[in-house]
């Protein structure tokens, strides 16, 4: 028996502020992985834009509490008719100046 969790399963939330970024206004959240997850990551700060639920940024943090990446999203472009972050940018928080940019150019929902 194949067992397909989600993000949703796999986490619990809290809202810990809301705050500017980015020019947007964001609800900045904490995802903590239930134990039997298998999620790489102790912890993820996330920040989603209010008005369009998109993701701006998001840090990911492992067991000893450290930060191991930022990912980071802009280039907010109309596609499909819905406004979404077109770059994706991952950043390893220990190797200066390396980084994976993942772009969007066209899109099916």
């Amino acid at each position: 028996m194949v067992c397909e969790s989600t993000i949703l399963d796999d986490y619990d939330y809290r809202i810990l502020t809301e705050e500017q970024l980015d020019g947007y206004d964001c609800w900045k959240i904490e995802m903590i992985p239930h134990p039997e997850s298998s999620v790489v990551y102790s912890k993820v700060l996330l920040w989603v834009a209010k008005e369009h639920y998109f993701q701006i940024r998001i840090e990911n943090y492992d067991e000893d509490d450290e930060l191991v990446s930022n990912m980071y999203f802009k280039d907010v472009k109309l596609l499909r008719g819905r406004e979404i972050p077109a770059v994706m940018e991952m950043v390893p928080a220990n190797k200066p100046g390396h980084k994976t940019v993942l772009t969007i150019h066209v899109i099916d929902f």
